[in-house]
């Protein structure tokens, strides 16, 4: 450390010594999320009073993973990055080895790429997996979620669904719309998919299971290619996509764009 002292004019040369006090002033670290570090500690209210665009990466204490968690414009805080929980069902390893192409079967499968980022593919669950067995649930689902979160619905522009969220970024069913969804803060990532053949689609194809059934053997989901963004698309439920989890913070509050984005 080194700093200089103006002495007076008619100083004599030579070394002085004496004491100095130095003090340094920091601008004390923001507080996000009440200061939160478990995915379980969240709560609506919490996530009512954060600012849009907050963010923490929290900590899921089944299993201690981590996850990024953020504020998003519709008003809700969502796990930004894919759920790694290894439940819901039967595991089908790392390669989904034995996965079947039955729309009843709960099962899940890790590709080993779980690394607490944004990027993380996290796991691949059927359907029934991503409801943790109970497909015949309504409403706000818990699914294979932490406690406190739940699954999104679809089919929709309420608030806590892949519809809103899209309509609150103004993501059309197009390229920029997928470009949208792709990109910060939300990070939807071309994440494949699995079935009996093993894991496709990876790097150009992202799908979202949400909590909504359409009819006995599809359920509602987000897919996204270069040039779409279908918030309301409908798959048979034996695929293994990934699972993105929110704290939904009013679920009377629709959003109301200017155009329609489901089609």
């Amino acid at each position: 450390l080194a700093f200089a002292v103006k002495f007076g004019e008619k100083a004599v040369a030579g070394h002085y010594t004496t004491n100095v006090l130095l003090s340094l002033a920091i601008q004390p670290a923001e507080v996000v999320f009440d200061g939160i570090t478990t995915m379980q500690q969240m709560t609506a209210d919490i996530c009512k009073n954060a600012k849009e665009n907050d963010s923490a990466q929290l900590t899921d204490t089944r299993d201690n993973k981590k996850y990024w968690v953020t504020k998003l414009k519709d008003g809700n805080c969502w796990m930004t990055q894919n759920l790694a929980y290894n439940g819901g069902g039967t595991s089908r390893g790392t390669n989904c080895s034995g996965w079947q192409d039955t729309d009843t079967v709960a099962q899940y499968c890790s590709p080993g790429h779980t690394d607490g980022d944004h990027a993380s593919r996290g796991n691949y669950y059927s359907w029934p997996a991503a409801m943790n067995g109970d497909t015949s649930a309504t409403g706000t689902v818990q699914g294979a979620c932490p406690n406190n979160w739940h699954l999104p619905t679809s089919n929709t522009i309420a608030k806590g669904s892949f519809g809103g969220l899209a309509a609150a970024y103004g993501a059309a069913n197009d390229a920029p719309g997928s470009a949208i969804m792709r990109g910060s803060p939300m990070y939807f990532q071309y994440s494949g998919y699995a079935f009996s053949s093993g894991i496709n689609g990876v790097g150009s194809a992202g799908y979202y299971w949400s909590s909504t059934p359409s009819g006995s053997d599809y359920a509602y989901l987000l897919y996204l290619y270069s040039n779409s963004a279908l918030p309301s698309g409908g798959l048979n439920r034996y695929y293994g996509y990934p699972v993105r989890c929110l704290v939904k913070t009013n679920s009377d509050d629709f959003w109301e764009p200017d155009s329609l984005l489901l089609d």
